[in-house]
């Protein structure tokens, strides 16, 4: 993930990268809790026992203005996706 967003970095298409980022980090943990392709970010947080207002900053709420917050928000989903799934690899 951290590969991708730093590609999309130096195209400057910050919210773009991100909004592709979260997507992919959307299924991953719909796919890993088993839940239905329409599941909200409320669902995810539910299911993994997070607090729902966290899940939404980290796969919705926060758009980067520079790319030193595109990359810590990158960081972010890329956290939420290991933690949850347990994967300590790198991220498709």
């Amino acid at each position: 993930m951290l590969g991708h967003a730093r590609l999309y970095q130096r195209a400057k298409a910050r919210d773009e990268s991100l909004d592709i980022l979260r997507a992919a980090a959307r299924r991953r943990l719909i796919a890993h809790l088993g839940l239905p392709p329409a599941a909200t970010n409320a669902d995810i947080a539910e299911a993994a026992g997070y607090e729902a207002d966290d899940v939404e900053e980290i796969l919705a709420g926060f758009h980067p203005e520079n790319d030193a917050e595109l990359v810590s928000a990158a960081t972010a989903v890329q956290n939420l996706v290991r933690e949850i799934t347990g994967f300590e690899g790198d991220q498709p």
